[in-house]
């Protein structure tokens, strides 16, 4: 595993984000980003370093890499390609995928189940089109007051499961009747994890405390996929939702990148890259209550 100097966190998106962005999108790859976060905070390399919790700010990763893809998007002037962006938003609570772009009332009851597809484990879930940036953020923000919280002795908005932004690009170039001659297809998985909790600090019972063992065995479980990848071997994904739904980007031959993000709040704050070639290769084709979690 590759370790990078630490950065500030107002620079991640140019030193960090941007290359990451580049390269992904010349060359059809899967790209998980992993933030992680102290004990009983939040991890704001994704969403940004605001004061108001689980507010989506420029500086973070998310909106930064987006921004780039849009960007580039909009720069493209070849008549002959095409380029699309859809957004999906799964919240993992206790082992439960649910799907924060659609409302909490049509949510299964025993959540959305795994499904293995052509580019690794996915989700029958909502899969927004974003024409623009502004389409994007906004569903951010939705997503934002979808995700569940609660109240704990150390955060007052604590997350109560992981959040995995899917954000999938595609570029098609077409010949002159039309047909579709080369694809490529990246995706971006931002994973913003919730922090470890320990429950005699966090003063959690009942339910959270269900919640709170269920964030930190899947915690343990990415960091044994991360240890066997940085030590060559196979990971044994299915011990957690978290682990499998990132499954693309965590097999064998993954790059990896530990990059430190400090700021004078949070100093110990790292984020995780890992890369692995897309599956789906750029290639020719052939047309054809108190104490209980609420909503935030």
């Amino acid at each position: 595993m590759a370790v990078k100097a630490p950065i500030q966190v107002n620079d991640v998106v140019d030193s960090f984000g941007i290359p990451i962005a580049n390269e992904a999108l010349k060359q059809s790859l899967h790209i998980s980003l992993f933030a992680v976060g102290q004990s009983g905070s939040r991890p704001f390399s994704l969403l940004g370093n605001g004061a108001r919790p689980w507010t989506v700010l420029p500086n973070g990763l998310l909106v930064g890499v987006c921004e780039e893809i849009f960007r580039q998007m909009e720069n493209e002037k070849d008549p002959h390609i095409t380029q699309t962006v859809t957004l999906q938003a799964t919240e993992l609570y206790c082992e439960t995928a649910r799907d924060l772009l659609a409302s909490r009332n049509t949510w299964p009851p025993n959540g959305h189940k795994p499904r293995l597809t052509n580019n690794g484990y996915g989700l029958d879930t909502t899969q927004a089109p974003c024409p623009s940036l502004a389409t994007l953020l906004g569903h951010l923000t939705y997503i934002n007051h979808n995700r569940t919280v609660g109240a704990t002795a150390v955060n007052v908005a604590a997350a109560r499961g992981h959040v995995i932004f899917h954000v999938t690009t595609t570029k098609q170039t077409r010949n002159d009747d039309g047909k579709v001659v080369k694809e490529i297809e990246s995706h971006f998985h931002f994973a913003e994890l919730a922090p470890s909790e320990r429950s005699a600090v966090a003063k959690t019972s009942g339910q959270m405390l269900v919640e709170g063992n269920a964030i930190n065995g899947s915690l343990a479980t990415l960091e044994k996929c991360i240890k066997s990848l940085a030590q060559g071997r196979k990971p044994v994904l299915r011990d957690s939702k978290l682990t499998l739904l990132l499954q693309p980007s965590m097999t064998d031959g993954a790059q990896m990148t530990s990059v430190p993000v400090v700021s004078d709040a949070e100093p110990q704050l790292c984020l995780y890259c890992v890369a692995a070639p897309n599956q789906k290769q750029a290639k020719p084709t052939t047309a054809t209550k108190s104490g209980q979690s609420k909503s935030n």
